[in-house]
């Protein structure tokens, strides 16, 4: 199964104002993989992430890629494409 709209970064929560602030460093090490691997046991064995940051995405994408952690495959499009960004995300 595939997910075509998927955010690692963005994982179970509602308050953008305290999530980005609170865990912008903690994304691609803890947030995104986590949110990978959900993905992963709820039988999504593909998904493309639509918004995160770039460097970040990639580096997830192919820890995965190269069995380091748990995840579907994944198609990462980069930043979040909009005039301005949410808060806390501008990175």
């Amino acid at each position: 199964m595939w997910d075509m709209h998927v955010h690692l970064m963005l994982n179970g929560h509602a308050n953008y104002d305290h999530w980005h602030p609170t865990y912008a460093g903690r994304q691609r090490d803890v947030i995104m993989p986590a949110s990978a691997a959900q993905l992963l046991m709820a039988g999504v064995t593909g998904a493309r992430d639509l918004g995160a940051n770039l460097e970040d995405s990639i580096a997830v994408r192919d820890a995965i890629n190269a069995g380091r952690i748990p995840g579907p495959t994944m198609f990462m499009s980069g930043p979040f494409l909009q005039h301005k960004p949410y808060p806390n995300t501008e990175n």
